[in-house]
């Protein structure tokens, strides 16, 4: 007789890395009949769990519980380094000039 096959979600991924409802639930601090419950009900992984998993199985919290932990959007990301060699072959790194000031600061803007 197979696994139970239970909705695909980060929980159930974390269950096969991890191998059994048992060993899921002492990571999580749960019991295993919660742990049972929430793979059946296909709902997402607890936070206050989510650290405790993510460190067990090398798993980031953004891809276990995206609602909980978002992806860093672009404006949250920070401001990128701009090369002289993305524009020439042969020029050294530079710093970026701020986010905020970038379009101010053109010396083709100047007028």
């Amino acid at each position: 007789m197979g696994r139970k096959q239970y909705p695909d979600t980060p929980l159930a991924m974390v269950l096969r890395i991890v191998g059994t409802q048992t060993r899921l639930a002492e990571i999580a601090g749960k019991s295993q009949g919660t742990v049972c419950q929430r793979l059946l009900q296909g709902k997402p992984i607890w936070p206050e769990s989510i650290p405790a998993i993510e460190a067990a199985t090398g798993i980031s919290r953004h891809v276990l519980n995206p609602d909980v932990h978002p992806l860093p959007t672009p404006a949250d990301a920070p401001c990128p380094t701009v090369r002289d060699s993305d524009y020439t072959s042969l020029a050294p790194t530079r710093p970026a000039v701020p986010c905020d000031q970038a379009a101010a600061s053109h010396p083709h803007d100047a007028a």
